[in-house]
């Protein structure tokens, strides 16, 4: 058994993605896939603050419009309808209202009862925002989303530290941004001089290239970038990663054989 577990926060999927690409994802639980790239740990913060009471119940869900979606109706929670479920539809389907129910009481327990240390991982997206809809990314933009970052990360820490005093854990957050900016010159220094406002025990900050879309050579090197976020701040060792090379050859072995031809190992 690993020393640590590790626990996805969001914002969106690609903490989770990661995750089960590299095996460290065990468990399903309540932030893996929802959509939350706006609130961001702010709404996490409050909604493990209060044992997730307010968001509980079919009644804890409604259709609204989303500034991300723009002309079509999303299924998010009543107090935080920045929060949106893009994959299951808890407030019409009661078999996806139960599994999400299980997640967020698999969550408490798991808070209330680990013995082992959890190391929970959380990004930002940089471009991600109502206000960036219209304008472009700039580094005024980017400063301000390193703050926030920095901000909602150490408020996380203190009430975790306030309301779980055994649970022995720690934060790894991280600004996704866009290879442009994250290859300018002076954001690595901006980066570090702004979230050094925000150190304190058990948090850790670093970056990472935003997950591109349709580009299979460069989902692998995201991957890999991610590996690295991982391994240098203690979430990953080499031994972990070393683990996931066989799975992946074995799938990707698996998948150059036709259907017909494939044996169903669950028989064996």
């Amino acid at each position: 058994m690993r020393k640590q577990m590790v626990i996805s926060l969001g914002g969106g999927c690609d903490v989770a993605m990661i995750l089960n690409h590299f095996q460290l994802r065990h468990s399903s639980l309540p932030f893996d896939w929802l959509w939350n790239l706006h609130d961001g740990l702010g709404s996490v913060t409050s909604m493990l603050r209060s044992g997730f009471d307010d968001v509980r119940g079919v009644g804890a869900y409604s259709q609204l419009s989303h500034y991300r979606w723009p002309g079509q109706r999303s299924i998010v929670f009543r107090a935080y309808p920045h929060v949106a479920h893009v994959h299951t539809n808890p407030l019409e389907n009661p078999k996806a209202l139960t599994t999400f129910e299980r997640r967020m009481d698999r969550m408490s327990e798991l808070l209330e009862g680990s013995r082992r240390e959890i190391a929970f991982v959380y990004y930002r997206q940089a471009s991600e925002g109502p206000e960036t809809l219209d304008h472009q990314v700039d580094e005024s933009i980017i400063d301000e989303r390193i703050r926030r970052l920095g901000t909602e990360s150490r408020d996380f820490v203190e009430m975790m530290s306030s309301r779980y005093r055994s649970l022995s854990f720690r934060l790894l957050s991280v600004l996704s941004v866009d290879e442009v900016h994250l290859n300018t010159p002076s954001f690595t220094e901006r980066f570090e001089c702004i979230v050094d406002d925000y150190a304190t025990q058990g948090l850790r900050f670093d970056t990472v290239v935003s997950r591109p879309e349709g580009d299979r050579t460069a989902n692998k090197l995201w991957q890999k970038q991610w590996g690295a976020v991982l391994r240098r701040n203690g979430v990953m060792s080499r031994a972990d990663q070393i683990k996931s090379f066989p799975l992946s050859a074995k799938r990707r072995l698996r998948q150059m054989v036709p259907k017909r031809f494939r044996k169903n190992s669950s028989g064996h």
